[in-house]
């Protein structure tokens, strides 16, 4: 069983194999095993392969991902949740 089609591509997306993006509107093979696309293999020849961008979220050094900002300050000297209590 032949396990690419080829078809035409609905969502914007990136190319498995170049790592450049792919467009709604144009042709891709569909690997229907693994779910992944890629441009027609002449495309990925003339765009060109891009190296794959390391993921700052895996490193950790993303402000924006929760739990990976570096400069966050946590407050050690209490425990967590606080009760608060007025007399």
């Amino acid at each position: 069983m032949d396990s690419l089609r080829q078809i035409v591509n609905k969502y914007k997306k990136t190319c498995s194999v170049c790592n450049r993006s792919v467009y709604p509107g144009e042709l891709i093979l569909w690997n229907t095993q693994d779910s992944t696309i890629s441009h027609l293999p002449e495309m990925c020849l003339l765009l060109g392969i891009r190296k794959k961008r390391k993921s700052t979220r895996e490193d950790g050094t993303n402000p924006r991902a929760k739990g990976t900002n570096p400069r966050a300050k946590r407050i050690e000297e209490y425990t967590f949740p606080v009760e608060v209590s007025y007399k």
